[in-house]
């Protein structure tokens, strides 16, 4: 019991923890604070009631501005925002154009009947994304590329898609390439410290505490893509798998390199295109290409095989051809003369 419990405290970050009791001892003073000016203002004391009212303002502030991102960045807000991308369809946005006017004519006549409607079409997109997240979060993909390719030729790659979920299907989902990110300066949440003073050595700051700074950092242009097109899987079983084989063709030889893979639904009601990222390295080495060989190197060896048994003939001299020279020699002792073809 011991060893899981010091296991189990062992990936705490002491730092965070400090941060969030800090946070939760500053918002208890500000509500302390908040309350004594309700008291002091019924009393009459203004006074006090503004000295209260904006030391609660002040820690609240200081509470949002310290400890608010910090803790965000440790409860990865960043992977969560990014584990979905977002497209509006043009489906999508006729229909929100629609909730937009029909909203606008409930606000102007007050009808109940308005807002009810409002509410249904407002609680489709809710379900459409709920519906839509639980579809992408249940599947696993999995990448099969040749491990030789040379430039100009056809290989052939496999996907494979895997529903891991028990009970419920998936339905209309993409394998699509990651969105392709133009070279230049972006924004990084990176590790830091926060000190106080601030311009004061190492040595002589109060505390230092870790927290996370917001840099702007250059981005590194990356091998060119694997894929450019997407595949689609129109249904895939509960405890399933679907694989779809994917034709492949590089122009020019070199390194190819894909870090991140898509999985992209419009479902059920194609208001909007959902992306989930998935990250999944694959990379391919591409040959230089290899050009076929012309007519003269294809007949090639039945012309030598010719040749050889050609000159091979003409140094043997077969059984026929012996017999022949001997009623030669003899008709020649006879005293006729003929051409004697064994010379």
């Amino acid at each position: 019991m011991r060893e899981a419990i010091l296991s189990a405290l062992s990936g705490v970050e002491r730092g965070a923890w400090i941060r969030f009791f800090i946070a939760l001892a500053g918002l208890a003073l500000a509500f302390a604070a908040a309350l004594f000016s309700t008291v002091t203002r019924e009393s009459g004391n203004l006074l006090a009631t503004a000295l209260l009212a904006s030391v609660a303002l002040i820690l609240a502030g200081i509470v949002a501005v310290t400890t608010v991102p910090y803790l965000a960045r440790r409860v990865a807000v960043e992977r969560v925002r990014d584990a979905f991308d977002y497209d509006v369809t043009r489906e999508g946005l006729v229909y929100s154009l629609f909730v937009v006017v029909i909203g606008v004519a409930a606000l102007n006549t007050g009808n109940n009947l308005l807002f009810i409607v409002v509410s249904a079409m407002l609680a489709a997109i809710v379900v459409s994304g709920v519906a839509s997240a639980s579809v992408l979060r249940g599947l696993e993909l999995e990448v099969s590329v040749p491990a030789h390719v040379f430039a100009g030729a056809t290989a052939l790659a496999r996907l494979t898609l895997h529903n891991r979920r028990r009970r419920a299907p998936a339905f209309s989902v993409s394998v699509v390439p990651p969105r392709s990110k133009g070279a230049g300066k972006r924004l990084r949440w990176e590790r830091s410290s926060f000190a106080f003073p601030f311009n004061a050595a190492p040595g002589r700051q109060w505390f230092r505490l870790p927290d996370w700074q917001l840099r702007s950092k250059r981005e590194v242009t990356l091998a060119p893509a694997i894929f450019d097109t997407a595949v689609y899987f129109p249904y895939i079983a509960a405890r399933t798998a679907a694989t779809a084989d994917v034709e492949l063709r590089f122009d020019r030889r070199g390194r190819y390199q894909q870090e991140s893979f898509g999985l992209a639904t419009r479902f059920p009601f194609s208001f909007l295109v959902k992306t989930r990222r998935i990250a999944l390295a694959r990379a391919i080495i591409v040959y230089p290409p290899v050009e076929p060989p012309d007519e003269m190197f294809e007949i090639l060896p039945m012309i030598t095989g010719e040749f050889e048994d050609f000159v091979r003939g003409r140094g043997t001299i077969s059984t026929a051809s012996a017999s022949t020279c001997r009623r030669i020699r003899r008709g020649t002792s006879t005293g006729r003369q003929r051409p004697n073809p064994c010379r």
